[in-house]
């Protein structure tokens, strides 16, 4: 009999089962992108008689040892991730994971740093759930930074068109480029593109609610066309004095500020249609610009004026009973590139 009484004490080793909670939180902290598929064919807890030497039987594994880690923010959601996931790499994590919460309203689920880089992140953008790590070039994790520019495009979409305007604007506000604006397009959705500061291209979508009137029935399907050196200043034109409201605005992919196709709707009935000037290969286009005349019909007559001389746009007639509207009123004004338009309520009685 030994005299340490810790020797009477001492029982043999055997395997015990875990709690399941403490198991459950282990398996969450552990359950890394390295890791997941090995730790999901472990047994709850090691199953087994002791060995001779009275050790517990271990379950091995042939995952990559992963490095020591600080978590941050919230534990990491015990329930699984989509089946397919996009990972970014990006060439700055920390920063990239600050942008995406200020831009893009975006919720950090988990964060693991090593050595001031982060090896693995997950956040949540509109439900959807997104991995992220710095780059690791040694591994064949690189930044779009590093390759100039990424093959791929994150889609995020939402429920609300006004989501794609305020996470546009949040966005660039934040750093990243405006590479389409807002705009409502012919398939029914409302579609902006940016580029964040870490080399990713995001489309942001909505369904457009409001049914398009049928414009045939609005017009007769007659639109006058509009051809213009500066498109984009036409539409602010059009939309921010005139009170036209657009429609749909189809660019050239090679560059955002050419307009293929645009549709802006009188709020009373009648369609506008502007492309830019002098696209090479397109007829339309060859139109002298600056040569334009519209007549709209409207009961808005004075409220056009007001807009166009707070705007400073030139007046070519100021609201005045026309002869061949007797009790009418009507205006006009020249844009920018000399189109004239015209305002007024004859309704060709």
């Amino acid at each position: 009999m030994t005299d340490d009484p810790f020797d009477q004490l001492r029982q043999p080793a055997r395997a015990m089962r875990p709690r399941d909670r403490f198991a459950d939180e282990l398996r969450s902290r552990l359950d890394t992108e390295l890791t997941a598929r090995e730790l999901r064919r472990l047994p709850t807890a090691p199953t087994g008689r002791a060995d001779a030497a009275g050790r517990a039987p271990t379950a091995t594994s042939t995952a990559t040892p992963t490095t020591s880690t600080t978590t941050t923010g919230a534990t990491m959601p015990a329930e699984r991730s989509p089946a397919a996931t996009a990972y970014l790499a990006v060439h700055d994590g920390a920063a990239a994971l600050a942008f995406y919460a200020a831009a893009l309203g975006a919720e950090e689920l988990t964060r693991m740093e090593h050595e001031g880089k982060v090896v693995h992140a997950e956040f949540d953008v509109a439900g959807q759930r997104y991995f992220l790590s710095d780059a690791f070039p040694e591994i064949g994790a690189h930044a779009p930074t590093e390759l100039g520019g990424s093959t791929v495009a994150l889609v995020l979409n939402f429920d609300d068109p006004a989501e794609v305007d305020r996470v546009f604007t949040s966005a660039v506000a934040e750093g990243a480029s405006g590479e389409r604006p807002p705009a409502d397009q012919d398939h029914g959705h409302r579609i902006a593109w940016i580029r964040d500061p870490y080399g990713h291209r995001w489309s942001l979508g909505a369904p457009v609610e409001a049914a398009r009137p049928d414009l045939r029935a609005v017009n007769g399907g007659i639109w006058p066309a509009i051809n213009a050196v500066d498109a984009p200043a036409m539409a602010t034109f059009m939309t921010d004095v005139l009170g036209f409201v657009e429609q749909i605005r189809v660019l050239d992919d090679r560059d955002p500020d050419v307009f293929v196709h645009s549709q802006f709707l009188w709020p009373e009935g009648g369609t506008v249609q502007v492309g830019t000037a002098n696209r090479a290969g397109n007829p339309y286009a060859q139109r002298a610009s600056g040569n334009e005349s519209v007549y709209v019909v409207t009961d808005q007559v004075r409220a056009v004026y007001d807009r166009c001389v707070a705007a400073g746009v030139e007046v070519l007639r100021s609201p005045e009973e026309p002869d061949h509207d007797p009790g009418g009123l009507s205006m006009a004004c020249r844009d920018h590139e000399g189109n004239i338009w015209s305002f007024g309520t004859y309704g060709g009685e």
